[in-house]
């Protein structure tokens, strides 16, 4: 449950570093040399997708060496998934260097952007293969059960990244500076998350390999299947949006893209949550702890859904006044697709548990199938739905394939961990149904008061919302592993706050 929570300190640091930095970079380069900056980093994400499955495979065989002893073969992989990394980065980087010409011709650019469009990319390669490094690093650190530290290296790399892109900007640099330090800062990253790594582990120091095929042979079906199942993730939740912009036009995508821009970042957390299984899974299944699998697969269900249902339901209320506030206009039909997009995110963010479970325990067929199927379901529905309900029919049928996948992930589970197949579900909603409700009430009512502008309503309702969640929670449904956290968490910030205001006296009373 801990490692959940902290496995999403990375991602909230780097989104909020990423919302502060946008309009630092747009007003700092420009709107054309910032566009040549975001094809970069566009076609960066499209690339980093594609890693083998070299990522969960190596954080799956390190995982279950913890109980038992890291054993030669693991080290091979080790090194042979990281020499592979070094090569696929390189090969990738080059794929990226090659579309220079052809975006820059296409993106009309001025003739002063232009020239810079081969450095900008060259130097866009170059910290995708460091950024490839420095992810790899965060992979052992997932093995070792060390989120703490793989988060720690992600908040490294945005900060400093952010950092240095804004003193170059208010130095009067421009845009070959700012990609020369995402590159610079791309390596310090990977830099710093392989001498963690070396501190915890000596034998999984970084380290090349000449006989690649060797170390991943034995694991080759399973990173290949890791690699399928991202592959039909994405096509789940991307595919959508292109059908919609196919089959009703370009402005009802964009409609739909806007809407379901905040409940998709809710999936994110809900992974993020659930992938601390993973590594756990691995290593039950290796001493072969039936009894650990099955706590595994109930506190992960309830863990993720205490987690993610607040935040769904504060989103499905309060979606009318965010979607005004944020983008200027909200429609009954975008306002409908936020929220079955919420729902969407809810159903699969219960399955996530089951499917880190499996997943870890390298039950791929059955991973693969439950993904295979979502994407299936999603696609097809899509194409009937839209047709007859238009956009939130698309949406619609988001809900329903989220809603089997989530069956079907918690059947194969519950099968094999031995247990009755609704138990894990039922287990983990109880104690849930009054909070949530009491969550709905005191978000709907807050919304409705006019507080200033709506950004203070969205504030105001989705604070009071999560408050009362988590305080109707302590008092009438939370069990005594969630107690415990809730006391630790609180204890640890208020030890925080109680050190800033020493060290924020020392200061005051030095300089008086």
């Amino acid at each position: 449950m801990r490692d959940g929570l902290i496995n999403n300190v990375g991602l909230l640091v780097s989104g909020l570093v990423s919302l502060v930095l946008v309009p630092i970079l747009l007003a700092g380069l420009g709107g054309q040399a910032y566009g040549l900056w975001i094809s970069a980093q566009v076609l960066d994400g499209i690339l980093g997708s594609l890693d083998f499955g070299l990522g969960p495979t190596v954080t799956k065989e390190v995982a279950g060496s913890i109980s038992t002893g890291l054993s030669e073969a693991t080290i091979r992989l080790v090194r042979s998934a990281a020499t592979a990394q070094l090569l696929l980065g390189a090969a990738s980087g080059s794929v990226l260097v090659l579309f220079a010409l052809p975006l820059g011709l296409g993106l009309k650019l001025p003739p002063n952007v232009q020239t810079l469009t081969l450095p900008v990319f060259i130097l866009a390669g170059v910290g995708f293969l460091g950024a490839r490094m420095s992810s790899f690093a965060g992979d052992l650190l997932a093995g070792l059960r060390r989120f703490d530290l793989a988060n720690l290296v992600v908040s490294f790399g945005a900060v400093v990244r952010a950092c240095g892109m804004v003193l170059l900007l208010e130095a009067g640099y421009g845009l070959l500076a700012v990609a020369g330090w995402y590159a610079a800062a791309a390596f310090a990253s990977a830099f710093f998350g392989f001498a963690l790594v070396a501190r915890l582990e000596p034998r999984l120091r970084f380290g090349l390999s000449s006989a690649i095929w060797k170390g991943l042979a034995p694991h080759a079906r399973f990173g290949f299947g890791s690699q399928m199942v991202t592959a039909f993730s994405n096509l789940a939740w991307s595919g959508p949006p292109l059908l919609v912009g196919l089959m009703a036009g370009s402005s009802a995508e964009a409609l739909y893209y806007v809407a379901q821009k905040f409940p998709i970042a809710l999936s994110g957390i809900g992974s993020r949550v659930a992938g601390a299984l993973f590594p756990a899974a691995s290593e039950h299944e290796r001493t072969g702890n039936l009894a650990g699998t099955r706590d595994i697969l109930e506190v992960g269900t309830r863990w993720v859904a205490v987690v993610v249902f607040p935040i769904a339901i504060v989103l499905a209320i309060i979606a009318p006044v965010l979607l005004k506030s944020w983008v200027g206009h909200a429609e009954p039909e975008t306002v409908l697709v936020f929220r079955l997009t919420a729902g969407a995110v809810a159903f699969d963010a219960v399955g996530q548990g089951a499917l880190n479970l499996l997943w870890g325990r390298g039950a791929m067929r059955a991973v693969l199938k439950f993904e295979a199927v979502v994407a299936a379901t999603v696609i097809g529905l899509t194409v009937v739905l839209l047709k007859r309900f238009g956009m939130p029919g698309a949406a619609v049928a988001l809900v329903a394939a989220a809603a089997v996948g989530m069956a079907v992930v918690l059947y194969e589970a519950a099968r094999v961990s031995n247990v009755r197949v609704a138990g894990p579900l039922v287990r983990a909603m109880d104690g849930l149904f009054i909070p949530g409700l009491a969550c709905a009430l005191a978000t709907a009512a807050v919304r409705g008061i006019p507080l200033g502008n709506g950004w203070t309503r969205v504030l105001a309702a989705s604070s009071a919302g999560g408050a009362v969640f988590l305080g109707v929670l302590w008092l009438a449904g939370s069990r005594a592993e969630e107690r415990r956290l809730f006391e630790e968490t609180l204890g640890a910030a208020g030890a925080l706050v109680g050190r800033s205001f020493r060290a924020a006296g020392r200061v005051l009373g030095t300089g008086s």
